[in-house]
């Protein structure tokens, strides 16, 4: 199992938590808090987890957050940790690891927002 440090964010307070993750288990551990969640997809059980920390307004400042950041097919189902940066109606060029920082946090969405900017870009592309 992999361990990071990586920043959450709680309303306006940014602060340090640990992240450990493995070929099928994420887990997020902070302040009396531990969360963990399951797939064989590592892209997918980040979304689980940040899905059951949306509940409780918290955000891990992470790349695999970002609203512009999504695997291809074939890195899901390689079950590798990275994923494209997308540009609306131009093909994924730059490759990043999901659970690396990302400390912009105008770039980090929810998990919804997230999977429909995912499909309005493939909608772009067909056009």
């Amino acid at each position: 199992m992999i361990k990071r440090t990586v920043k959450i964010c709680i309303g306006d307070i940014v602060t340090d938590a640990r992240l450990y993750y493995s070929d099928q288990t994420v887990r997020l551990v902070y302040p009396n808090t531990e969360v963990c969640e399951d797939d064989a997809i590592p892209f997918i059980a980040l979304q689980k987890l940040r899905l059951t920390l949306e509940a409780s307004g918290i955000f891990i400042l992470v790349n695999g957050s970002r609203k512009d950041v999504y695997p291809s097919g074939m890195q899901m189902n390689m079950g590798t940790t990275s994923a494209y940066t997308l540009i609306m109606g131009q093909g994924a060029r730059q490759i990043v690891d999901i659970f690396d920082d990302c400390l912009d946090r105008e770039l980090i969405s929810t998990v919804h927002l997230q999977e429909q900017f995912h499909e309005d870009w493939l909608n772009a592309l067909l056009k």
